[in-house]
């Protein structure tokens, strides 16, 4: 098995091969999410998955617990990414 080497950073101490980079140099696009209103029981009896952010903590996401309606995607400022997106909680305990 082979040693990883790690080299004295600006962020602590990282592997040998790896670089320092902001997330903009790797990711196209950026975006926030929102809950839609939850006193819209419509915008909660859909086929679209909505991830929460204590999902986040799964490997890998198949499916979510709630779904949302083409209404709430619609209604709300939420934006739908591709299977594959990267996703990271910005805020919360996830995000800690």
């Amino acid at each position: 098995m082979k040693e990883t080497k790690f080299k004295n950073t600006e962020i602590g101490r990282i592997p040998e091969d790896w670089e320092i980079g902001y997330f903009g140099d790797v990711l196209c696009t950026f975006s926030a999410g929102a809950t839609p209103y939850r006193g819209i029981p419509d915008y909660y009896n859909g086929k679209i998955n909505w991830i929460s952010s204590g999902e986040l903590n799964y490997n890998v996401i198949y499916d979510t617990i709630e779904h949302i309606s083409e209404e709430a995607l619609r209604n709300t400022n939420l934006c739908l990414h591709a299977p594959g997106t990267f996703l990271m909680a910005i805020t919360g305990l996830e995000a800690t």
